[in-house]
């Protein structure tokens, strides 16, 4: 876990020395960099506390620990997306357009 968060912090606390050196190299500014990235960081970190919350108050149910396993991925799928849809409007029109698109008979 301790490593899964070391690559973690490491990703966003290099973030400033990669825009730089994005920005220097492609024009990319910090701004359109950081938009990019704070809609999966806030979906993250959400999914995180959830299931912070979640994984003890299900230690009591009784089936295996393949099955909550399951449904604890599944459940934190649901919260990381349906916040990713609730921050970022880039990502609630491809989901509209994709659901659109399914539609078409």
């Amino acid at each position: 876990v301790a490593v899964a968060w070391a690559y973690v912090a490491r990703a966003y606390l290099g973030m400033p020395l990669l825009a730089a050196l994005l920005k220097r190299a492609t024009g990319i500014s910090f701004r359109l960099t950081w938009s990019a990235a704070w809609p999966p960081l806030a979906a993250s970190l959400a999914m995180g506390a959830v299931l912070s919350v979640a994984l003890p108050a299900t230690d009591g149910w009784a089936m295996p620990d393949w099955v909550r396993l399951i449904l604890l991925v599944l459940f934190g799928a649901l919260v990381y997306g349906l916040t990713l849809l609730g921050v970022a409007p880039a990502w609630r029109e491809r989901a509209l357009t994709a659901l659109t698109w399914a539609r078409r008979p």
